[in-house]
């Protein structure tokens, strides 16, 4: 979290059974204060959003932070209650006595690679375990990384969607700060767990040199670079790496998701291996070999594998409705669709002739600006329904796209009335003349689809 507050002091208040001690950080979406419970005079930490919610955005909060809060590991702070306090979002989590990693290590430092590599083991291993539960966190940084009472490492603020959108949420310095840990498909709005290893691979980058591979005050240029840029190399900084240090660095900075290491813990690994390689060359030791040892074409297959399997347990997260037209899977992703397996047999005419193996990414469709939360095929298999959340003005809330040419036909605009609303749910009628849709205002639309 950042030095600045960007709302009041609350020392003092009372926010649900918690009285506010003491400001321990603030940031450019919250605040977070030592507490102690009313009754029980239990000491804990009350995470207080800048953003006031309007009426219907609670479900949305309150169902985004579940996906959080089932989350148990010990490197990743548990969430012990949350809720609204009139239109102010709040959560309760356990006191970190220690601070953040930021304060700890104030921005410029550079850390003992054997300090580094026992912190990236500690995070790898929260950060492979939320994506075995189908969550991603997209939101790693110095700052979101406390230290518990026994030293250990406790991961936090994992993204929230409804906040990570909102124009109240961050500064345009804020904004920038957090693009310069985010991965080049996270950009273009289709993050997947590799994501979250590029920003790790940012923050290993940094503690080893003193200074992140991309800076500007620029948002547009920061995004530049995330996207075409090859990282400095770490050789030209003023201390000395081993070659090995460096590809293992550079393979979790690869533009190309597919081009990581297969889990954010295979990245550890890898690292540490590196550094008990220190001694003997520029050779990588055969526990590590099996990290780097793989042809291009080869990674990416595996590499691409994997991430649908991920991305098919990210679905748990989202209201996806498919029809009944032959799509075996889909991926709800930020700003597009994208299409796992086979589609419906009217896109058969797009398909390359050489049979694909299963789990192959076939087509990507982009058009939405916002998170896509529904899908759905039209009973004759021609047509494709996608909803998702957006702003009060944006373009669209839904759009119906040609199946065969992923051509967009219609834009909806009938839940675009709400400071957040959209579409979460869709589904055709029987004949495919009408479209039903629903809105998190608890509102439902049906609507003439072509």
């Amino acid at each position: 979290m950042a030095d600045r507050s960007d709302g009041p002091d609350r020392v003092g208040q009372q926010i649900g059974h918690y009285r506010l001690l003491a400001l321990l950080s603030t940031g450019r979406d919250a605040s977070v204060y030592l507490a102690e419970h009313v009754h029980l005079a239990t000491q804990v930490a009350v995470k207080l959003y800048q953003a006031r919610l309007l009426h219907g955005d609670q479900e949305y909060f309150l169902q985004e932070l579940r996906a959080v809060a089932r989350l148990v590991h010990p490197h990743i702070m548990r969430i012990l209650e949350f809720g609204v306090e009139g239109d102010i979002p709040f959560l309760v989590m356990p006191y970190a006595p220690g601070g953040t990693l930021r304060r700890r290590y104030p921005a410029g430092s550079a850390l003992p690679l054997d300090t580094i590599i026992s912190s990236v083991k500690q995070l790898a291993a929260a950060l492979d375990y939320a994506h075995s539960q189908g969550v991603l966190h997209l939101n790693i940084k110095p700052e979101h990384m406390w230290l518990g009472r026994n030293d250990e490492i406790l991961l936090s603020d994992f993204r929230i969607t409804l906040f990570s959108h909102s124009s109240h949420s961050e500064s345009i310095q804020g904004v920038v700060e957090t693009a310069s840990y985010m991965a080049p498909e996270q950009i273009q709005g289709y993050a997947c767990p590799a994501s979250d290893q590029y920003a790790l691979g940012i923050v290993v980058y940094e503690w080893l040199c003193g200074s992140r591979p991309f800076s500007s005050t620029n948002y547009v240029e920061i995004a530049r670079q995330q996207l075409y840029t090859p990282p400095p190399t770490l050789s030209g900084s003023v201390r000395e790496f081993s070659p090995a240090v460096e590809q293992v660095v550079m393979r979790a900075l690869a533009k190309d998701a597919a081009q990581r290491f297969l889990t954010t813990q295979a990245f550890a690994g890898a690292l540490e291996q590196s550094f008990l390689n220190r001694g003997g060359g520029i050779g990588v030791t055969p526990a590590a070999s099996d990290f780097f040892e793989r042809s291009p074409s080869a990674l990416s297959e595996s590499g691409e594998r994997n991430r649908s399997q991920q991305a098919s347990r990210l679905l748990s997260r989202r209201s996806v409705i498919l029809g009944t037209a032959g799509l075996v899977g889909a991926a709800a992703v930020v700003g597009g669709i994208t299409w796992f397996l086979r589609p419906s047999p009217s896109t058969q005419s797009r398909l390359p002739t050489r049979p694909v193996p299963p789990g192959t990414t076939l087509h990507t469709y982009r058009g939405h600006v916002d998170s896509v939360y529904a899908v759905a095929w039209s009973p004759d298999g021609k047509h494709i329904a996608s909803g998702s959340m957006v702003f009060t003005g944006a373009k669209h809330t839904a759009l119906v796209w040609d199946a065969k040419s992923g051509r967009t036909i219609l834009n909806y605009l009938g839940h675009n009335h709400a400071a957040y609303s959209g579409v979460s749910a869709l589904a055709w009628s029987p004949d495919g003349k009408l479209i039903a849709s629903a809105c998190v205002d608890k509102t439902v639309q049906i609507w003439k689809a072509i």
